[in-house]
């Protein structure tokens, strides 16, 4: 190898490297601020259904707007790191059920057109954190593929049914009386003719 390709090589793996960094820290950054503007627009909607009329300014609504402002800002903090070591540390900290203690609006008090606006804004949150769970770290994308090769290949998927039921229906053309089947007994009759 000469000097060209000695220097040709080394700007190869420079840029290489600076395409995974990119991605590595670009990626994370543009979902967050993807999640973070779905958050903003999650706590516009809400605060335009009260300017409407269609939506009471009840305490549990002001509670759930204010917690979304408050997601909105510290974006940054909502990651799969950080959440497993919030439960790991409920866990830690002997709570039962871990999930009873993260913050669940009550929203009795409204008509059920209310609590119709209210429960879409809630999917609409819970959509918006799956997404930045798995685009806002590497980490997620990890745990993205490894649910996607377990639901693609695991026992219970389309793929691992077939498999298991493949040797029954082997076993059943192979053992099968073929007499049986007028597809089979037409093929040898037109077979016969000929």
């Amino acid at each position: 190898m000469d000097g060209a390709q000695t220097g040709s090589f080394a700007v190869l793996v420079a840029a290489m490297a600076i395409v995974a960094a990119l991605v590595l820290l670009g990626v994370p950054c543009v979902a967050r601020l993807i999640f973070r503007s779905r958050m903003e627009a999650i706590r516009d909607d809400g605060v335009d259904a009260i300017l409407a009329g269609q939506l009471r300014h009840e305490p549990p609504v002001s509670a759930f707007l204010a917690a979304l402002e408050r997601v909105a800002r510290r974006a940054n903090w909502a990651t799969i790191a950080r959440n497993g070591a919030i439960v790991r540390a409920l866990y830690d900290l002997e709570v039962e059920h871990p999930r009873d203690e993260f913050l669940a609006f009550d929203f009795r008090c409204l008509d059920s057109a209310e609590r119709k606006i209210m429960s879409d804004l809630e999917w609409r949150v819970i959509d918006a954190h799956r997404s930045y769970m798995i685009w806002g770290s590497p980490l997620g994308w990890i745990f993205s593929m490894i649910v996607l090769v377990a639901t693609r290949y695991g026992p219970e998927s389309k793929l691992g049914k077939t498999q298991r039921t493949m040797p029954d229906v082997t076993r059943e053309t192979m053992c099968a009386d073929r007499g049986a089947y007028p597809e089979t007994r037409r093929s040898r009759q037109s077979h016969a003719v000929q």
